[in-house]
């Protein structure tokens, strides 16, 4: 999108209009301030606020534990599906299903075991 000035100019006016912009995105309340070209763009704390909401959907519907054993993942029963759960001794995988503990389709070891046999 072509900008009016351009972008680079050293126009004072577009000095102060970025400040009154800056300003508002850092100090402003949570919302969504227009860059020059109209563009939406979230002020801090609306980002700070999509980071808390998306925590809190996260240790609500699912989260992510670490256990010494695969005896002792296999022994915890969670209470909620999606529970992402790691052997700390292999760095492997588990995720709940609700029902029991199946292997992560993306074991990270793996993929990093294949990148060292290049």
């Amino acid at each position: 999108m072509a900008f009016t000035p351009p972008l680079g100019s050293t126009s004072p006016e577009v000095l102060l209009d970025n400040a009154t912009r800056l300003d508002k995105l850092v100090n402003g309340p949570e919302a969504t301030i227009p860059d020059r070209a109209g563009e939406p763009l979230d002020s801090w704390r609306r980002q700070q606020k999509k980071v808390d909401d998306t925590l809190v959907n996260f240790q609500e519907n699912g989260g992510a534990m670490g256990f010494s054993s695969l005896q002792e993942l296999l022994a915890f029963t969670p209470d909620k599906a999606n529970v992402l759960a790691v052997d700390t001794s292999t760095g492997e995988q588990y995720l709940w299903n609700g029902t029991e503990w199946v292997p992560s389709e993306y074991q990270v070891n793996e993929q990093i075991k294949s990148l060292n046999e290049i």
